[in-house]
């Protein structure tokens, strides 16, 4: 789950995705569009898990960040 580590059984914050998901879920409060949103934590040199780009498609996956 992005912004968590898990461990032992245990989930635990990842600081480093947390600002991410923290910058995620601000951008969909401000109502944002998910091609903006990827663009600015493009522009901010924040990548996905595997070191990617984040793409347009990330709004399903923002939805699920932000539900949870």
């Amino acid at each position: 789950m992005y912004g968590w580590d898990k461990k032992d059984g245990k989930y635990y914050i990842n600081p480093e995705q947390a600002k991410v998901r923290r910058l995620m879920c601000e951008g969909i409060m401000a109502r944002k569009g998910s091609t903006l949103i990827a663009k600015e934590l493009n522009d901010a040199g924040y990548r996905n898990t595997v070191g990617k780009p984040w793409k347009l498609w990330i709004y399903l996956n923002l939805y699920m960040i932000v539900k949870m």
